[in-house]
C-alpha cells in the first residue's frame, strides 16, 4: 500500500511540473459567420519552461473542414520560449444549423526527436485555441451575458445585462426588468433598464441601478427578464452584497499581570443577513526569530444575522517578556475569514495590539485611568455649573437695578 502511495506521489509531481510545461494563446477567438469568409487567424505557443521538445498540431470540432493549418509539426529549442503560427479559416457559402459553431485547434507536446523516440506511451500535454463561430438565428435572437458589479454594502448595485442580437434581423427595442431576492426568498427590489435598439449581431448593455443603501449584506439572487418586440428571454445570477460579513468592534483585556493568563474579550458583529457558523478568533504571536510564540485561539461560535456576539480566548504568558511582537490576527467562519498584521505590546500590566491603519486595536483598560477620567470629568461639570451660576447671579443682580 505504501509502494502504490510512493508512486502515485511521483507521478502527481511529474504532472505538476509537466502542466505548466506548454501554453497557448488567444484561449479563443469569435467572428460572426458570413458566406465564403477567408480569414487568417494568428495563435502563439509558450515554452513556458525552456525545454527541448516538439509540438504537434491537430484540428477537432465541428468546423475542421472549413480549417487549414499552415504547419503541422514544430521544434523548440531550450532557448526558444514562444513562436507564433497561423490558420486559414474557408467557411462554406451557407451553415444550415444556426447558433454556436467550433473549432479546436490542439497543440500536443512531444519528444524532440520523434524518429528516435519510437512510439509514444504515456501520457500527452495538449493546450487548445478554439475559434467559434456565429452562425445567425432566422428573425430576432436575443442572448443574455448578465453581469453584476459594485455590489458593495451602504452603496449601488449596477447591472450590466450583455445583450447579443443573434438573428438576421434588427430589435428595435429591448429592456431588462430585474428582480432581486435575498436569501430567504423574499423578493426586496424590481430594477428596470432603458430601451435600447440592437442591430443584427450587435452586442450592447443594458444597464440598470439599484439603490443598496439600506439593504443587509448578503446572499442575492436576481431574476432577469428581457423583453424585445414582443419576445422575451431570461436568466439568472447570484451576488453579494457586502464585504466584511464579520467585524470586529471591540477586543479588551482586562486586569492582566504580566506572568498571569490574559483574557480576550472580543464583540463581533455579523453584519450578513444569515447566521453566520464556525466563527473563531485566532491571534499569532511571534518572537524575534520570526518563530511562533503563542497560538491563541478562542472557542466556536455561531453568530445570529445582524447582531453581536463575545469572543472569549486566552492566553498564558508565563515565560513571556515585555516588549513589541509582530503577530497575525485571524478571524476565520464559514463564509470566509478575514487577517491582519498586527504588533503586539507587552507590559508588566497591559496588552496592547495595534492593527494596520488603527483598524484593529486591543488594548487593556486600567481601572485608574477610569478613575482618573471620572474625576476630571467632575471637575469640568463641577467648574461649568459655578460659571453658569456667576453669571446667572449677575443677571439677577443687572434685572434688579
Amino acid at each position: 500500500m505504501i509502494k502504490k502511495f510512493f508512486v502515485l506521489g511521483i507521478c502527481i509531481l511529474f504532472l505538476i511540473n509537466f502542466v505548466f510545461a506548454l501554453g497557448i494563446t488567444p484561449g479563443r477567438t469569435t467572428i460572426d459567420f458570413e458566406p465564403n469568409l477567408k480569414q487568417e487567424i494568428a495563435f502563439s505557443v509558450i515554452n513556458s519552461e525552456h525545454k527541448d521538445m516538439a509540438v504537434i498540431f491537430d484540428v477537432r470540432g465541428d468546423l475542421n473542414q472549413s480549417i487549414s493549418l499552415n504547419k503541422a509539426f514544430e521544434e523548440f529549442s531550450a532557448s526558444e520560449e514562444t513562436k507564433s503560427f497561423s490558420y486559414s479559416v474557408d467557411l462554406p457559402s451557407e451553415i444550415e444549423t444556426p447558433g454556436l459553431h467550433t473549432a479546436e485547434i490542439v497543440a500536443i507536446e512531444m519528444p524532440k526527436d520523434l524518429k528516435s523516440a519510437g512510439t509514444v506511451i504515456g501520457s500527452r500535454l495538449a493546450v487548445i485555441s478554439q475559434l467559434y463561430v456565429h452562425v445567425p438565428y432566422p428573425g430576432k435572437y436575443l442572448e443574455l451575458d448578465p453581469q453584476i458589479i459594485n455590489a458593495q454594502e451602504d452603496g449601488n448595485v449596477l447591472f450590466l445585462i450583455a445583450a447579443v442580437n443573434r438573428g438576421d434581423l434588427d430589435i428595435g427595442n429591448a429592456k431588462a426588468t430585474i428582480d432581486v431576492y435575498d436569501s430567504f426568498g423574499e423578493k426586496v427590489a424590481i430594477v428596470e433598464s432603458e430601451q435600447r435598439e440592437i442591430l443584427s449581431g450587435q452586442r450592447i448593455e443594458l444597464i440598470a441601478k439599484w439603490s443598496a443603501t439600506k439593504i443587509n449584506a448578503g446572499d442575492y439572487r436576481v431574476y432577469i427578464s428581457v423583453t424585445y418586440d414582443g419576445e422575451f428571454v431570461d436568466a439568472e445570477k447570484n451576488f453579494k452584497i457586502g464585504k466584511n460579513v464579520l467585524e470586529i468592534q471591540r477586543i479588551e483585556v482586562n486586569d492582566f499581570e504580566l506572568g498571569g493568563i490574559a483574557k480576550f474579550n472580543a464583540l463581533v458583529e455579523n453584519k450578513w443577513s444569515e447566521k453566520i457558523t464556525d466563527a473563531y478568533l485566532n491571534l499569532i504571536v511571534y518572537n524575534e526569530k520570526d518563530q511562533t510564540m503563542a497560538d491563541i485561539k478562542s472557542q466556536v461560535y455561531e453568530v445570529d444575522s445582524l447582531s453581536k456576539t463575545n469572543m472569549i480566548a486566552y492566553w498564558d504568558t508565563v515565560g513571556v517578556k515585555k516588549g513589541n511582537y509582530d503577530g497575525k490576527l485571524f478571524l476565520k467562519h464559514n463564509k470566509g475569514s478575514f487577517d491582519r498584521d498586527v504588533t503586539v505590546r507587552v507590559s508588566n500590566d497591559e496588552i496592547l495590539v495595534m492593527g494596520l491603519s488603527g483598524e484593529v486595536l486591543i488594548e487593556k483598560l486600567k481601572k485608574s485611568n477610569l478613575q482618573m477620567i471620572l474625576i476630571i470629568a467632575v471637575i469640568v461639570l463641577g467648574t461649568l455649573n459655578l460659571l453658569w451660576f456667576i453669571v446667572l447671579r449677575k443677571f439677577i443682580m443687572k434685572r434688579k437695578r
